[in-house]
């Protein structure tokens, strides 16, 4: 299994120096989402069978700009308390390194229009996709090499059965089921989740299978710290980095 990881992420750790705003397109996801009154039953496209065999690929970015709350104040088009409904499908072919897609609800809006109840369509850089799909997109050199490898080890892989997890080293993992603050940018018909680590802070609240929009009362409420780990009050990290600006 060592040496079939080893081999699987060959030459997948990248080292970039990029923009902070990234110029990413995406088209709106297609699956319905069950509804029923207000409640919104939650779903994701990754299976545990994906979660066994998957390999994560970690992406080092280097930026010209640090994200800040305050640059992504200025950045976002809309900033939210969302609960997640479905995680619906990943394409490798989307973006720099592929996109997640899915819906959320707004429970509320710290910056733009958006209203409690609403339904929007979120992407998310990187995803897990199958291997075949991945390597589709790579060079054909940096292909060759992991074909040979698996040859010399006497690994007869199943490419379209063994996926791959293209992650950045600080962001955060979005599930399905959970909330979380946002910072959203659009892009056509769709929303993009901006700032990786600052841009997506998980909620203190349980992870949940139906999702029922609220208001909520963020003075009750916790935010997590991604780069410390520990969740801090919801209320004064929109006192200090959202209203007072």
């Amino acid at each position: 299994m060592h040496v079939k990881k080893i081999i699987i992420i060959a030459s997948c750790v990248l080292l970039l120096c990029i923009g902070i705003v990234g110029v990413v397109f995406f088209s709106q996801g297609k699956e319905e989402t069950i509804q029923k009154g207000n409640v919104y039953q939650t779903s994701s496209y990754i299976t545990e069978e994906m979660k066994e065999k998957v390999q994560k690929c970690d992406v080092n970015l280097c930026l010209s700009e640090e994200y800040t709350p305050e640059k992504l104040l200025k950045d976002a088009d809309e900033i939210v308390i969302a609960s997640v409904i479905s995680i619906d499908s990943a394409a490798a072919r989307e973006g720099l390194f592929g996109m997640t897609r899915g819906k959320i609800v707004i429970n509320n809006s710290l910056k733009g229009n958006f209203k409690t109840g609403e339904i929007v369509e979120y992407a998310k850089n990187g995803g897990i996709f199958t291997m075949a799909e991945w390597e589709a997109t790579q060079p054909e050199a940096a292909n060759a090499k992991r074909a040979y490898l698996r040859q010399k080890e006497g690994l007869d892989l199943d490419l379209n059965n063994t996926y791959i997890e293209i992650c950045f080293d600080s962001d955060c993992e979005i599930e399905e089921g959970k909330t979380y603050l946002m910072y959203l940018k659009k892009y056509e018909e769709s929303y993009e989740i901006i700032g990786l680590d600052i841009g997506l802070r998980e909620v203190d609240m349980p992870k949940v299978d139906s999702v029922t929009p609220n208001s909520l009362d963020v003075e009750k409420l916790q935010v997590k710290n991604n780069k410390t780990g520990e969740f801090e009050p919801l209320d004064s990290y929109i006192n200090t980095h959202i209203i007072a600006h």
